[in-house]
């Protein structure tokens, strides 16, 4: 009697993970590998670079080194300006393009570098769920308080000129799609864009993998640059 009231709440802890991953959102499981999409991605401050430090010549005008007392100057101005922004938001500002993207899966088979096996078990675990493109809600999003998310259209209409902030520090622009798992929801799969100039970007097929009670990252491929 004992180990059957075991074998019960065994069974029944394991259908209750189950469900609670099955009903867990695309913001959610992108809330939790947001931490590291930032650090993979290398996204920062891109229009407040640090500014090149001066070279210092011999007579013959080859470089021997930097210029230090020069450098001093320079960097010094760099981070007052850095602390003035600090002091208007010490947050990096990110946009989020508005609606989530599409996925074409026959893409996604196409790619050689992926897990076969793995991809066609997503894609046919997906051919007929019905995700279409909608608006995300940017206040369920969860992510670290040094950045702040505002979805592209709000971003526009604060800063017409985008790609010339001067009072924010700025990252660029991330766009997601829907998140597409395997049947045990031990994997999954989303398309990733990031653009961090205004004429530059880059997509990312994006695996994810179901460790210690959190989603993380396993894999990014490449999937088209611009």
């Amino acid at each position: 009697m004992a180990a059957t009231k075991t074998k019960l709440l065994i069974l029944l802890f394991i259908l209750a993970i189950s469900c609670g991953r099955n009903n867990e959102t695309d913001v959610k499981v992108i809330s939790e590998i947001f931490p590291e999409l930032i650090d993979s991605l290398g996204i920062s401050a891109f229009n407040f670079p640090p500014p090149p430090l001066p070279p210092l010549f011999d007579k013959e005008l080859n470089i021997i080194g930097i210029d230090t007392i020069a450098a001093n100057k320079i960097l010094e101005k760099y981070e007052q300006q850095l602390d003035s922004i600090n002091l208007i938001d010490k947050r990096l500002l990110l946009g989020l393009v508005d609606s989530n993207l599409p996925i074409d899966f026959n893409d996604l088979r196409q790619i050689e570098f992926f897990d076969s096996l793995l991809i066609n078990e997503i894609v046919e675990n997906n051919q007929e769920v019905d995700k279409p493109r909608s608006t995300w809600g940017l206040n369920q999003f969860n992510v670290p308080e040094n950045y702040q998310l505002i979805l592209e259209s709000d971003l526009n209409r604060e800063y017409p000129n985008t790609w010339e902030i001067t009072d924010r520090k700025f990252g660029g622009i991330l766009a997601f799609s829907k998140v597409y798992f395997d049947e045990e929801k031990k994997y999954g799969v989303l398309i990733v864009n990031y653009y961090p100039f205004k004429m530059e970007g880059i997509s990312y097929f994006v695996i994810i993998e179901y460790l210690e009670s959190k989603w993380k990252l396993n894999k990014m491929i490449i999937n088209w640059i611009t």
